[in-house]
C-alpha cells in the first residue's frame, strides 16, 4: 500500500466507520484493528490518534490503512 499520502491527512478531519462487514476480509494490520474502537464518527483525527496510545505515526498509518480498505471514511469537521 502506498502510504505517501498519510502524513498529509488533515488532523481536523473526522474519521467514521462506514462498514464493519469488510473488517474480516480486509486482512488488516493489528494496529488498524486496534484503532477501530477509538473511531466514533464524532472525534477529530488528532483526538483519535492521541487516545489510541500508539505512536502518532503508527496510528496515522493504521487509519490510512482503514481508509484505503474502505472501512473508514474521513470528512471535514464542522467549523
Amino acid at each position: 500500500m502506498d502510504r505517501a499520502w498519510i502524513p498529509s491527512i488533515d488532523l481536523a478531519y473526522v474519521p467514521s466507520i462506514v462498514t464493519r462487514s469488510r473488517v474480516r476480509e480486509a486482512e488488516l494490520d493489528l494496529r488498524a484493528l486496534w484503532m477501530l474502537p477509538f473511531i466514533d464518527g464524532e472525534s477529530r483525527l488528532a483526538d483519535v490518534l492521541l487516545r489510541s496510545g500508539l505512536p502518532v505515526d503508527e496510528a496515522r498509518a493504521a487509519v490510512g490503512e482503514l481508509v484505503t480498505s474502505g472501512i473508514v471514511a474521513l470528512r471535514r469537521a464542522p467549523d
